[in-house]
């Protein structure tokens, strides 16, 4: 008897993303995705105040005028690529663990903004050594 999955399975090209995730897996600044979505080179379609896009449009959109903040080939990955040489379900962790991270770099809701002050506080906080970790600026 063959086991037959139930569930179908999503084409990765369609998954959906949005412009500041897309941005960060491009390795650009979320507004030149969005600027790429008014000239009409990327393809996004807008839900509320988001711009939703699909994996298949982004990497099929070229960036133009960049140079990327990673990698340097252009995708927006860091040179450091996961070894093809690890087992299957080790890259995917992998894969999976950039892609969190990439989103959580992306996130606009302000609470890295809120918790620095506190975690700066913490670090400083009973060292053994007199000098600062971090230099006082001015806003």
């Amino acid at each position: 008897m063959s086991y037959v999955n139930p569930v179908p399975t999503m084409d990765p090209g369609d998954e959906v993303m949005t412009a500041p995730v897309a941005a960060a897996l491009k390795g650009v600044h979320r507004n030149s995705v969005h600027k790429a979505i008014k000239e009409g080179r990327l393809k996004a379609t807008r839900s509320g105040k988001s711009w939703l896009i699909r994996r298949r449009d982004l990497d099929a959109w070229q960036v133009l005028g960049h140079r990327p903040k990673n990698g340097g080939d252009g995708s927006g990955r860091a040179a450091t690529a996961t070894p093809p040489s690890l087992p299957a379900e080790q890259r995917e962790r992998a894969r999976k663990l950039k892609r969190l991270l990439a989103e959580w770099m992306a996130d606009e809701s302000g609470h890295d903004e809120e918790m620095w002050p506190k975690l700066k506080a913490v670090l400083e906080e009973d060292r053994l050594s007199s000098r600062k970790l971090f230099r006082e600026t001015s806003p």
